[in-house]
């Protein structure tokens, strides 16, 4: 229960850098897109589409900000599917002209797991769209659901205006794919707690492609405050046992298979910092010195104090 709570209020006030307006890592606000079939770039919010000549490409927006929350758009000719949110409705309201300028049917969000920063706009997006259906897995929806309204009711205090009055009712999927344009989306379903308590993905195995949630973080500081290492790295492991080749993950740009050994050596240097660090700070600057050019500084300080009162009081 300690753990939860601190858990929450961390999460809170690390989004508070958001909300007073720093604007760390703004090159990582924009939208990007290419097409699947020449695999491009997408610029400087991510990138798009893994190549192969398929007909799906896929769209990023990352949040302006210390955290770089990801919310990617798998898009095919007529359809397309959302894969996670935004905490704040302004970047909501980015997220739906993104799918609005698609000209595209919004078939279905789907949630990778119950962090607020992935979940917490989804109104703004539910309300511009719908018919869409709003899905997950049900074990990320049982953590999802234990959470949300004590979640929104902290953010709606500590963010007045700035976040829906609601949350969203996710439905558990029956299915174990979800389809674009008759294009496979198989839901993988994260084995161990690790960066979270439950989590799943998104395989496009036809692009080898896997949209990851917080299983993978590329160049931004991984959020570590549910002390989970061991069970993180593992799920590393049995992701690159998979085969894919192109990665989208929940904080970042589209990465290549070398972000999987990047965020477990990250773990395996976090790990002993953190344990022998007399306060956060120290671990802030040992980490900070060990990753200079790594993206998420509001995820970087807020996690850290956050596993000091989570993972080392006793």
């Amino acid at each position: 229960m300690k753990q939860g709570l601190w858990l929450a209020l961390g999460l809170g006030a690390a989004l508070a850098v958001v909300a007073c307006g720093d604007d760390t890592n703004n090159n990582n606000n924009s939208t990007s897109s290419s097409s699947s079939g020449s695999g491009g770039s997408g610029g400087a919010g991510g990138s798009g589409g893994a190549g192969g000549g398929s007909e799906i490409e896929v769209q990023t927006h990352i949040s302006p900000d210390g955290f770089g929350v990801d919310s990617h758009l798998i898009v095919g000719p007529t359809e397309v599917v959302l894969v996670d949110g935004q905490f704040f409705t302004a970047e909501a309201e980015k997220v739906v002209e993104l799918v609005k300028g698609t000209n595209k049917k919004l078939k279905a969000v789907f949630l990778t797991h119950a962090h607020p920063d992935h979940y917490l706009g989804m109104e703004v997006i539910r309300s511009a769209f719908p018919d869409a259906k709003f899905v997950t897995t049900a074990a990320v929806l049982a953590d999802y659901d234990a959470k949300k309204d004590g979640t929104l009711a902290f953010a709606q205090q500590n963010f007045p205006g700035q976040v829906p009055d609601k949350v969203v009712t996710f439905t558990a999927l029956a299915e174990t794919t979800i389809t674009v344009d008759g294009h496979t989306l198989d839901v993988v379903e994260i084995g161990d707690a690790g960066e979270s308590v439950e989590a799943a993905g998104l395989a496009l195995n036809e692009q080898k492609a896997f949209f990851a949630g917080d299983l993978i973080y590329n160049k931004e500081h991984l959020w570590l405050a549910e002390c989970n290492f061991d069970g993180w790295i593992k799920n590393l492991d049995a992701l690159a046992t998979k085969g894919f080749t192109t990665f989208y993950p929940g904080h970042g740009e589209k990465a290549t298979a070398t972000v999987i050994d990047e965020d477990k050596k990250y773990l395996n240097d976090a790990k002993p910092i953190l344990e022998a660090a007399a306060t956060a700070d120290e671990a802030v600057a040992q980490l900070e010195a060990a990753y200079p050019t790594w993206g998420g500084e509001g995820l970087l300080s807020f996690g850290i104090t956050n596993y000091f009162m989570a993972c080392k009081m006793p």
